[in-house]
Formats: C-alpha cells, structure tokens, sequence
C-alpha cells in the first residue's frame, strides 16, 4: 500500500501566478534560486500577457520548469493551473512582488516533516502599508484554526500558506470568484476540516501597493469578506461597531501604545498559535 506522498516527483512546487508585469516578474525571478533546490520546481502562469512575460521566462532558461500563458479569469484561476500541474510534496504560492525568506520556507518544511498531520500551514510576515510596517502574527495559545472566526479573528496573509499537495484531495483548489482569495481559501480549508495551524516564522515581507488587489479592488475585496462572514455565519464584536468610530480607535491606541493581545511582540520559535 502506498500513501498519496510516495507519488510526489518533488519536493516543492512553486507557483508564481502573473500577467503583464514583466518588470516584476524578471525581479523575482531573480530570487528564485534563493528558495528552490535541485528537488523543487517552479511552475509560471502567465494570464496571456501583451508585454514581455514570455521573453523575460525565457531568459530564465531552466529556472522555471512549467510555463503555461494563456487567458485566464482571475488570480485564482491562475493559481488553480498551477495546483493541477504541481508535483511536489508540498505547495507554495508566490506573487511577483513579494519577498519570501528561504530560510523560513526550510523551517515551514521542516515543520511539516514533523506534523504530518498538519495539512496547512499560515506562517507569519510583515506587510508594508506605505511607510507603516505591520507584523502578522499570532499569539501563543490561541490554537489557530479551530474556528472559522480565527481567520477573520487574527490578521492573516496568502503568502504565509505552505500546504500539503494532498490536502487538495479534501480542501479543493481555490475559488477563482472570489476576491478576497486567500481569505475564502482558508475558510474553505477549515470548513472542510483540514488542520490548519498558524506556525510562529516570519516567511515574507508584502508590500501594499497600488496594483495589489485589496488597494485595486478596495470595495470588492471588502464586499467579498462581508460575504464570507455571511456564507460561514461569523459574527465579531468588530461588526457592531459604527465605521466611524473605528479610526477614533485606532488613534487613541497609538496614543496610548495599547497594544491588542494578537499583536504582542512576535516570537518566531517556530511553535504553534
């Protein structure tokens, strides 16, 4: 009898989902030597760009072992491509724009070596908001994933995510709807009952920009989480409080350096939350 993982061909695949951003996608190809092994591979889906995607993979030579370039509906649809052609082990989705450590993602792995029974792994980061740095983390004894609110509950980013290519079998691929796509990912993971945990290692730095889609898309990523609350029937005290009060809170916090009990000081010992 052998397990679904004895079938893997890799150890991990890499997905970098891009369409018309050859600038940054050349940049990050630059980096990607850092994160993959002669083990890894690396699978590039490209949404059928007009600028010098191809070329710029091209360049690449060896370094990217699947090139798809076709139209596509959206990110996750892109994503999706990539999860059906993986071979590896384990998953990493990546963007063109963000920093991932190699040495966390060495961490992440062997996390997973060790908790088989984890099938998704959130690790944390720091996103950069213009000149505003905020760590993603949290705090000890919160026992993350659990409830469908943790992920509405705690801060939380994609990036973070290291899955298991098995625990497709149980989660699904991604929802190319949705508009909040890692936050309807998780929930879809944790209503399925996969084990996610969140995982005390600082991965990445994401920086906020103009063409990111929570910035570009505003409204309808906030739309969207409205209707992941709905569809899982999350409540939070947050919801009940007027829109307006809420950056009066936020000014009162800095003034008085109240700090909120999932925003202690990060303690990246590799542990759980």
């Amino acid at each position: 009898m052998l397990p679904f993982d004895s079938h893997s061909e890799k150890r991990i695949t890499y997905i970098l989902a891009t369409r018309n951003r050859a600038g940054f996608l050349a940049k990050a190809l630059d980096e990607i030597p850092k994160l993959k092994t002669k083990d890894d591979e690396l699978i590039v889906v490209d949404g059928l760009s007009t600028d010098s995607t191809a070329e710029v993979v091209r360049n690449a030579g060896k370094l990217v072992d699947v090139f798809v370039s076709e139209a596509d509906l959206s990110e996750g649809h892109a994503f999706n491509k990539g999860l059906l052609l993986a071979r590896g082990k384990y998953i990493k989705l990546l963007s063109d724009d963000d920093v991932v450590f190699p040495s966390a993602m060495e961490e992440a792995v062997g996390v997973l070596e060790a908790n088989p029974d984890v099938e998704l792994l959130m690790c944390g980061g720091t996103k950069l908001i213009g000149e505003q740095k905020h760590t993603v983390y949290v705090r000890e004894g919160v026992n993350y994933g659990k409830s469908i609110k943790d992920v509405f509950r705690y801060t939380g980013c994609g990036l973070g995510i290291v899955m298991r290519r098995s625990a497709l079998a149980k989660i699904g691929l991604l929802n190319p709807d949705a508009v909040a796509l890692d936050v309807d990912f998780l929930c879809q993971a944790i209503s399925r009952k996969a084990l996610v945990r969140f995982c005390r290692i600082d991965m990445y730095i994401h920086p906020i920009l103009e063409h990111s889609g929570s910035v570009r898309r505003q409204e309808q990523w906030k739309a969207d989480v409205a209707r992941l609350k709905r569809k899982h029937r999350v409540v939070l005290w947050l919801d009940y409080v007027p829109t307006f009060v809420l950056p009066i809170g936020r000014v009162i916090k800095k003034l008085f350096k109240v700090v909120s009990p999932h925003s202690n000081k990060p303690k990246w010992d590799k542990g759980f939350s």
